[in-house]
């Protein structure tokens, strides 16, 4: 018969695999939206493409 720790012991470790489950889901889904956004994007600056920091405060 199992004792009480032991239940409790695992009913923490199901949930925290259930748990990391999810968010690798989630990971894989936020790649792939990212990757389709990507894809469908207008902007084509080629893979010669070097980018300055300064570039990020133009506006």
């Amino acid at each position: 018969m199992r004792s009480k720790t032991e239940s409790m012991v695992r009913a923490s470790v199901r949930g925290n695999l259930d748990e990391r489950a999810a968010h690798g889901d989630r990971l894989k889904q936020v790649i792939a939206e990212l990757r389709q956004m990507s894809e469908n994007s207008a902007a084509k600056l080629g893979p010669s493409y070097k980018w300055k920091r300064e570039d990020c405060y133009e506006r």
